[in-house]
């Protein structure tokens, strides 16, 4: 799972003032992460992209500093993100079963 420091050095903040914040938002990606795939490989670099996606976009968001164009574009690698990591857990489960 995404660290603190992995997503405070990710969206490039320094400093504590913002700590309270950023762990909800890791906590909330790792929820959203869940809601959409299932259970997951926590140590996957892919979900843990996602998280860092979807933490940037929602700290940035926050102060409406995201332009329309940007935010569009990491939903796509987002979706992107999810499908794969949808094709995982099915690829691991069949894997599990046989």
């Amino acid at each position: 799972m995404l660290t603190l420091d992995e997503a405070k050095a990710w969206i490039g903040v320094a400093g504590n003032d913002s700590d309270d914040i950023i762990n909800s938002l890791v906590v909330a990606a790792n929820e959203d992460l869940k809601s959409k795939v299932g259970n997951y490989d926590e140590n996957s670099e892919k979900a843990k992209q996602y998280m860092k996606y979807f933490v940037a976009v929602n700290f940035t968001d926050r102060l409406g500093e995201m332009s329309n164009k940007e935010s569009s574009a990491v939903s796509m690698l987002m979706r992107n993100i999810i499908f794969n990591l949808r094709l995982e857990c099915i690829s691991n489960e069949t894997n599990n079963n046989e």
